[in-house]
């Protein structure tokens, strides 16, 4: 794990605990420091404590409080440039060039795979199409292993 990864801050916000205790647990694996929130408003709190140390927030389209959009447009009101991504159980989902949009069920690698992908960038704002990532499903067997399910 480089020195870099392990000072690198991850916010997490979604209702579902299933999902934000697999994907914090997950990036801790993979060396990141993770905060994690159950609606938005407490999101957008963990955010103003801490916004020096995220550079990525990574919020579930819908949850109680404010809704996944609204969270990061007021997270880049108080952050520009900090990477986002919108994860959504739902479709039609609109994506934009700024808000990367991870469909569910994901399998855990393609899940840090996006992590890395919006790390690298640091801004978040590079895409390849505006699309939202339709990584191949599997919601068989193999994924809940491999997300620990």
């Amino acid at each position: 794990m480089s020195s870099t990864v392990s000072r690198t801050t991850i916010l997490i916000a979604d209702d579902d605990g299933v999902i934000r205790h697999v994907t914090e647990a997950v990036l801790r694996r993979h060396g990141y420091q993770v905060i994690t929130a159950a609606d938005g408003d407490t999101a957008l709190r963990l955010f103003q404590e801490a916004k020096e140390r995220i550079q990525l927030v990574i919020s579930d389209q819908s949850m109680p409080g404010l809704r996944g959009p609204d969270l990061i447009a007021a997270i880049r009101r108080l952050s520009p440039t900090v990477a986002a991504l919108l994860m959504s159980g739902t479709s039609p989902v609109v994506p934009s060039e700024d808000l990367p949009v991870l469909l569910k069920p994901f399998s855990m690698e393609r899940f840090v795979a996006k992590v890395q992908e919006l790390l690298s960038t640091r801004d978040g704002k590079e895409t390849k199409s505006g699309q939202p990532d339709e990584s191949p499903r599997d919601p068989g067997e193999s994924d809940r292993k491999k997300a620990g399910l």
